[in-house]
């Protein structure tokens, strides 16, 4: 049984550590969690992740594109690896701004630290300005031992959670997955729009994504999973400039789908983009469009080599 904690738990365990955001569980990630296992199960030992809510980038006010995972679809992934403890802590300023020998002493504190595994860039610290280099100072002082792991790559490019972010932010989705191993997959909430798509004949579901990624401005194919069932969906993201906008939205008509779903959760994989935003010169006109898109996306994606049952298992 996995335990995921929120709190150190009392009493010291022997534990192989490694620390880190986590954010989109990519292969590279995967390596160094499977390392930890390895290392932990030759040692007799448990294996845990301390990793960290939100992003330290956004509570810092550094320029952040938005998280790939939320924190609960993170803890699922690691624990589905074999990772015995997961604890998740609140970035903040406080925290965030602890030496990094001070850090490192906190969790030793804790936690009876027998090795630490880490990727050999690894930086950790106030304005992570410590490396490898000193976290194995750290470790000789306090008696244990750190395993570095190499970057991975795929097609001569480093796999890192920035790069993923951008490759998601161009629409580059099947390089995106390629990088994480899986499907691109949004959680996210339902909000309460103004009804326009619905005054239209395309009601949609709109979503609030702050804090996440999304793809950049315009019209994409999607699918999106709700309670076990599967939809295809047109998705726009952008400013509706032909309804004069001026903040950014991100909507969903889900074809097929009849009923209210606003407060609850779903999961949205990107397909492909289709066009970009742009503003029509009349209301008919962008519904003639919006029937072009849906025809697109239902002849294209509803055979059953693009089964969006397949595309949207990670």
């Amino acid at each position: 049984m996995r335990h995921i904690l929120k709190k150190f738990p009392t009493g010291k365990r022997k534990v192989v550590l490694t620390i880190g955001m986590f954010d989109g569980l990519h292969r590279g990630h995967k390596f160094i969690l499977r390392t930890l296992i390895r290392r932990a199960e030759k040692l007799g030992v448990r294996s845990a992740v301390v990793t960290f809510w939100p992003h330290p980038q956004r509570v810092l006010g550094v320029r952040f594109e938005g998280h790939i995972t939320d924190p609960h679809q993170k803890m699922r992934m690691i624990s589905s690896v074999g990772v015995d403890y997961i604890w998740v802590l609140k970035s903040t300023q406080g925290l965030l701004k602890m030496r990094g020998k001070d850090f490192i002493e906190k969790l030793a504190s804790h936690l009876d630290i027998v090795e630490i595994v880490v990727g050999d860039d690894f930086k950790f610290g106030y304005k992570r300005k410590e490396d490898v280099q000193s976290l194995k100072g750290i470790a000789s002082s306090l008696g244990f031992r750190v395993v570095t792991v190499k970057k991975r790559k795929i097609r001569g490019k480093v796999i890192s959670s920035s790069f993923i972010r951008r490759l998601i932010k161009k629409g580059r989705f099947k390089e995106a997955r390629l990088c994480l191993g899986r499907a691109f997959i949004l959680e996210l909430p339902v909000i309460k729009g103004r009804g326009r798509g619905r005054k239209l004949g395309y009601p949609t579901v709109n979503l609030d994504y702050d804090n996440f990624v999304v793809p950049e401005s315009g019209v994409y194919a999607v699918c999106v999973r709700y309670r076990g069932r599967i939809y295809l969906g047109a998705a726009n993201i952008g400013y509706r400039p032909t309804f004069g906008g001026k903040n950014l939205s991100f909507e969903i008509h889900l074809i097929g789908f009849r009923g209210n779903i606003i407060r609850k959760k779903i999961s949205i994989l990107f397909l492909e983009k289709l066009r970009k935003e742009r503003k029509f010169s009349s209301i008919s006109s962008l519904i003639r469009q919006i029937q072009k898109d849906i025809s697109y996306i239902v002849s294209r994606y509803s055979t059953p080599h693009h089964s969006c049952a397949q595309l949207i298992v990670p």
